[in-house]
């Protein structure tokens, strides 16, 4: 059963906007964090990419995640929100490295701050 299946009581938008949306055909775009595709989904699923192409984070709060998979036969690059942030202890506004079939849990720990927890 879904997780949103489960919210009795109330409509199945509600439920879905609790649970978080997905992006089943996303295509990655651009070599920067200015040109890369931008995430508008809770789950991304990445099927369409050349190697070194890219995607945005959005914007968020504290608490805040986003699901990345790179369902692709090159790697990626997923960058943080905004030029300022980082990813991990990578360099503010640069992306971090997301191999071919591999998933990564974004979750914003501060205004300026991503951490990553990546599948193996």
């Amino acid at each position: 059963m879904s997780l949103a299946a489960k919210f009795i009581g109330v409509s199945p938008i509600t439920g879905q906007s609790i649970q978080g949306d997905a992006g089943t055909a996303v295509t990655a775009a651009g070599t920067t964090i200015a040109t890369a595709t931008d995430l508008t989904n809770v789950v991304n699923i990445v099927t369409t990419a050349t190697d070194g192409q890219g995607v945005q984070l959005s914007t968020g709060v504290i608490g805040d995640s986003q699901i990345v998979w790179n369902n692709t036969l090159v790697s990626i690059k997923v960058y943080p929100q905004s030029s300022t942030a980082k990813i991990n202890q990578i360099a503010a506004g640069a992306g971090h490295i997301l191999p071919p079939s591999t998933a990564c849990v974004y979750f914003i720990a501060s205004a300026t701050q991503h951490v990553a927890n990546m599948s193996a």
